[in-house]
Formats: C-alpha cells, structure tokens, sequence
C-alpha cells in the first residue's frame, strides 16, 4: 500500500499503477454518482385538454378525497376538477411546475370528477387520487383521458428530487426534451451544446429524472481522469495527483452540481480539459519536441476550448487565462531564443 501511493518516478507521463489508482477512483465514484440519480418510472403519455371536449374519471364508488397529484408536461394554463357536489378546484400549470409531483390539498366526497380546460393549455402527464395516504384507483367515465391515468405505477410515495425536476432542469433538461422533438426552445441564453449532450440521455432512456441527469453525471465522472492527469503533469508525483483528484472526487460542490441537468458540468469538464492539453503543448515545446507534435495538444486545446464556450459562454473566461499563458511562453522562448541562423532552428525542425 505504501508504494502503492509512493510519489513514484519523477516522470509526467502516467506509469501502470498510475492508471490503476485513477481508473478505480474514478469507477467508484461513478457508481456513487449514479447511485439514486433519478427514477426511471415515470409517466411519458401526455394528456392534452381540449376546451370542448371534457373528461370524466370514476373513483368505482364515493370516496373521502384529500389531495390530488398533477404531473405537467410543457404548457401553460389553468384546469378545473369538479366533484359531484358541484364546487371546482383550479389547477394552475405554470413552466417552473413541469415535469414533476404537485400535490393539491382538497377535502370533498366523490365519485366522479370531471376535468374541464379553464384556459390557456393544460398538458398532464399523470394524475393521483388520494384519501389520506392510500392511492384511488382510477378508470375513464367518459372523454378521451386514458393518458391521463395509463401510467399510475409510476405515482412516488413522496415528490421530491427523485422523482421529478430540480433547479435550473426546468430550463436545461425542458430544452434538451425540446431539441429531440424539434419544437421551439425555451432556454436560449447559453448555447446548445450541454442541452444537446441532456438530450442524449433522454434519448437512450426517456424523459426521466435518471435520463436527463446521466450525462452530466458521467461527464462529471469524467472529470476526475483529466484531474488526476493533470496533477501528474505539473507536480510529477503519484501522490499529488492522487490527492488533487482525490479531493475533487469528494467535493461536495462538484458531486451536487454534476448529478442535475445543468450545462455548468460540461464547460467545467471542457475547462479542465483546454488547460490539460495547454499543459502538454508547453512540456513538449519546452522539450523541443517535433513541432508537428508540439502543435497536436496545443489543436485540441483549442478544440476544448471551442466545445467549453459551445456548452456556456463562461468558457470565454477559460480563453482569456489561456491566451495569458501562451502568449506569456512565446514572449519567453522568443527571449531565449540564440540570435541569428540558429534563431530559426525551432520553427524548421520535424
């Protein structure tokens, strides 16, 4: 164990104990990361109300009711759930409430209830009945309102993160839903690329809490590979870079902020990336390297540094501390430079 994390030889370059420690830190902390990152059940038929067209849902008999759990889709409107007695309760659908567990306290008896659309739209996912905490099983009276209650295995016994939207998902995990159905997107203020890489995972497993989330929770993973690299590059020693990853891996910050459906964890990942690459181009330059293959790090750090700015605009920052550094190393190497033929030695040698 005491070589294990020994500083190892004073190389940059990743030995095969090297790669052990940083691959098992990054497999464990990938299992806990995606240890309760979201449900997978969860409704995905859409129940559109129509102004004309009312629904009716049977309880099978009279029942005390005590709340009523709405589950939105993309719109915006008001719903009215009338009893037998005749009194209605207002549903509002508004855009930070979608994709997710509402719960409407009530207190009536019933049979029926009756959904009519107030105004504006009304999209449901789902709908629960409830007397206290037993769950009512539902079928349809009349009215096409079968999405309505097709998918009540997927009621939770408690809304929360788990099972519905948290935060900024409302605006990047909506837009990312909107991306793969080609309707016109909400979220516009940053550029798509983080929105493109959510809608994967809603691609491969749907638009739920677990799909949303797994990408930036992968690429959060993947973080800590470039970490550890980059500590083995700048300070040559195992340990260092054991610890500098390690300490990322339990950050508190990083874990919370990679396990939800935001673009921040895919320009933080390009960033790390961009200065890794940064880092090659000046060991390699400095070691005089083939200027073929100085130049191989110094493209992708320009290629990470366009995908960082494609995924949020705070990659441009990452840029300028960037454009800092290399044009601080031309101005040297240019003042270190032999005068003279030899002058031009570095820019002809293959």
């Amino acid at each position: 164990m005491k070589q294990l994390f020994s500083p190892g030889t004073r190389d940059w370059r990743l030995d095969r104990t090297d790669r052990f420690l940083m691959w098992a830190l990054t497999l464990v902390y990938t299992v806990f990361t995606l240890l309760n990152l979201g449900t997978l059940r969860f409704p995905k038929t859409v129940w559109h109300a129509e102004y004309d067209q009312a629904v009716v849902l049977d309880l099978g008999q009279t029942r005390e009711v005590s709340s009523l759990w709405f589950n939105g889709s993309i719109a915006v409107g008001e719903l009215v759930v009338t009893p037998d007695d005749g009194e209605g309760y207002v549903f509002s659908q508004v855009y930070g409430e979608m994709y997710s567990w509402r719960e409407k306290p009530v207190s009536f008896s019933t049979r029926y209830l009756r959904l009519t659309l107030r105004s504006g739209e009304v999209a449901l996912n789902e709908i629960a009945v409830f007397s206290g905490d037993e769950q009512l099983a539902l079928s349809v009276a009349s009215g096409a309102g079968e999405a309505l209650i097709d998918e009540q295995r997927t009621v939770p016994s408690d809304p929360s993160y788990h099972n519905g939207m948290y935060f900024d998902e409302i605006y990047h995990a909506r837009t990312a839903y909107e991306f793969l159905h080609i309707m016109s997107v909400y979220e516009w203020t940053h550029p798509p690329l983080g929105k493109a890489l959510i809608a994967l995972g809603v691609a491969v497993f749907g638009m739920c809490p677990f799909g949303w989330r797994v990408v930036p929770a992968l690429f959060g993973a993947g973080m800590l590979p470039l970490m550890f690299t980059l500590g083995k590059r700048l300070f040559r020693r195992r340990d260092y870079a054991f610890l500098a990853a390690g300490l990322f891996a339990v950050d508190s910050m990083h874990y919370a902020q990679t396990r939800i459906a935001t673009v921040d964890v895919f320009v933080v990942f390009f960033i790390l990336a961009m200065y890794l690459c940064m880092v090659d181009y000046l060991r390699s330059d400095d070691e005089e390297e083939p200027l073929k293959k100085a130049f191989l790090p110094l493209g992708a750090c320009g290629v990470s540094f366009g995908l960082g700015v494609a995924a949020k605009w705070t990659g441009l920052y990452a840029g300028a501390g960037l454009a800092v550094i290399f044009f601080t190393h031309i101005i040297r190497a240019l003042a270190r430079a032999p005068k003279g033929p030899e002058r031009t030695a570095r820019w002809v040698r293959t």
